[in-house]
């Protein structure tokens, strides 16, 4: 018998964010001699992630498909599955038995992500926006 798995909706106050890294970012990171801090600089123009070796720009996209985070949580239940016979042939259930059970708590849904955009070496802020364009002067109003 093929046993489900329990959703339930937890949301939490915290606000998330997913930031894909690109992989030169990521193995600075995780390199043996990563860089005790990488900044986070706001500019007139956006938000500059600076690090030793690059400087990257960041950008919040909005997406049709929200994307849910998911927690698996393992709780536990009594479970009467154990009996026990006596002399009489009866049987009672007196020992219980602590049975995990995991559920999946969905506890945020994601509309933005933000994309890393690589700044030219020694660039330190993004240039300057086009203007003209209607969904760039859309988003100027968000």
């Amino acid at each position: 018998m093929a046993s489900a798995i329990p959703l339930y909706l937890a949301p939490d106050s915290a606000g998330y964010r997913l930031m894909e890294l690109p992989q030169e970012l990521v193995d600075l990171i995780e390199s043996d001699d990563a860089p005790a801090m990488i900044k986070l600089t706001p500019t007139p123009t956006a938000a500059v992630l600076k690090t030793p070796i690059r400087n990257y720009s960041l950008r919040q996209k909005n997406t049709s498909n929200g994307l849910i985070l998911l927690r698996p949580v393992a709780n536990t239940e009594p479970s009467n599955s154990d009996t026990v016979m006596t002399d009489d042939d009866s049987t009672t259930k007196d020992k219980k038995r602590e049975k995990p059970k995991v559920s999946l708590h969905a506890f945020a849904t994601l509309h933005e992500t933000v994309e890393l955009l690589r700044l030219e070496d020694g660039q330190e802020e993004p240039p300057a926006p086009k203007l003209g364009k209607w969904h760039e002067k859309l988003t100027r109003g968000r």
